[in-house]
């Protein structure tokens, strides 16, 4: 198990010493991380300094849990979008809600918003920020997807919010991911018909008073059919950037200017890897600091044949000539499978 963690550590990258949740004992297929239990792992000077294992006892490998999850400050969410809930057959999901005392992680709150129905898979997505968290189910109401909004209201976490894509369809996915950052929430809808079929589109939310309300839709600069922009989203202030789905290695960098987001840049698989690496898989940004992960990735091997979809984190960074790569990371201790870049976040 320990041997599972350190792998699983050696796939992030942020802050010299942070705390992160992975899941402990299952391995990583194309799209999903199956797993029954998660641990929290701290990280000082990239060595592991100290590790938790938050398991649930009513959980199935099925369930997925920890397939998203985030950490601010002493507080992290986990969701668990595959959970059969009571009385239900299909996977309704749910959330859990820990804060670190000091000395260790305890669940504070399961997050359910009582309105959930079979496959919803509330938990797909989830983001904290401050005393607000976003927890997406991409696959409520046919498919339309919801976002559920909670925040710490005198020591309990209330549900404020419910928000959903105007004029949605069925078969959109809005919520199939998202990010929080202060005021400003944003959310993807895979299957949104933007300028083509299934092109996707990003939905930006903003908060005003006690409440949170629509802002704006972000489309692709190039529309393509089943391009699923939105596969994933981070957002840091005034930047945005956004991954595509698993058939174009396609990432897209917007910026807000004067209240308004813009498309800023258009990032391509720089290619060094193979066809078909998945890149923009996977986003993370954090000023001036942009990562895409690349989980097919082929890395190369010294005097040996090529580690098939070891996977890859591109680096990038913001200067005034626009965003250029700076680095690819490949993992010295990657195999072939490994998927690297599946997920990243970045921070620090």
């Amino acid at each position: 198990m320990l041997s599972a963690m350190r792998k699983a550590a050696s796939c992030l990258f942020g802050i010299t010493m942070s705390w992160y949740l992975v899941p402990v004992h299952a391995e990583a297929t194309a799209t999903t991380t199956a797993a029954s239990e998660f641990a929290a792992i701290r990280l000082a000077n990239d060595i592991i300094a100290e590790t938790q294992q938050l398991s649930r006892g009513n959980l199935l490998s099925r369930d997925e849990a920890g397939r998203a999850v985030d950490i601010a400050g002493d507080l992290a969410i986990v969701g668990v979008p595959f959970k059969v809930g009571p009385g239900f057959s299909g996977d309704i999901g749910t959330a859990y809600l820990y804060r670190y005392n000091g000395v260790q992680w305890v669940q504070i709150q399961q997050l359910d918003p009582g309105d959930l129905r079979d496959r919803d898979n509330y938990g797909a997505s989830v983001a904290v920020d401050g005393d607000t968290v976003a927890i997406g189910a991409y696959n409520h109401a046919i498919g339309r997807g919801a976002v559920y909004v909670w925040q710490d209201v005198d020591g309990i976490w209330t549900l404020i919010d419910k928000l959903t894509a105007p004029s949605a369809n069925a078969i959109e996915w809005f919520g199939w991911a998202l990010d929080l950052d202060g005021d400003q929430l944003v959310v993807g809808a895979t299957r949104r018909d933007l300028g083509a079929t299934d092109a996707g589109a990003v939905f930006v939310f903003e908060r005003n008073g006690g409440g949170w309300m629509y802002s704006e839709t972000l489309g692709s600069a190039s529309p393509v059919g089943s391009l699923e922009l939105g596969y994933d989203v981070a957002l840091d202030g005034d930047t945005l950037v956004v991954g595509s789905g698993p058939s174009f290695d396609r990432a897209e960098i917007f910026r807000k200017v004067g209240g308004s987001w813009i498309a800023d840049t258009l990032l391509s698989d720089p290619g060094g890897g193979g066809l078909g690496s998945n890149f923009g898989f996977s986003v993370g940004v954090n000023g001036d600091k942009a990562v895409i992960g690349a989980p097919l990735y082929d890395a190369a091997t010294n005097g040996g044949p090529s580690r098939i979809d070891a996977g890859a984190v591109y680096v990038y960074e913001r200067d005034l000539g626009g965003w250029i790569e700076t680095a690819v990371l490949t993992g010295d201790e990657t195999e072939a499978g490994d998927r690297l870049g599946q997920s990243v976040d970045l921070a620090g």
